[in-house]
């Protein structure tokens, strides 16, 4: 994977834990398995979202390219 606005990849990027979700008010009466189960969707959805932001940058780049090489012909 390219690096993105200093992203180098998702892998490098910290995964969250299940100790520092229970410690939010919010989920401590989930139970292990059911936060576990949270920050694999998130981790997940958060793939995703990356992956069409970095297509979506590649195709403006790649548009901008065109349109520059149209400009000076």
């Amino acid at each position: 994977m390219k690096t993105l606005d200093g992203i180098k990849n998702l892998e490098s990027c910290e995964d969250l834990t299940v100790e520092e979700v229970k410690a939010m008010d919010k989920y401590k009466h989930m139970s292990d398995a059911e936060i576990a189960k949270l920050i694999e969707t998130l981790r997940i959805f958060s793939e995703i979202v990356y992956e069409i932001y970095v297509n979506k940058k590649q195709e403006q780049k790649l548009i901008g390219i065109s349109n520059h090489t149209k400009l000076a012909a």
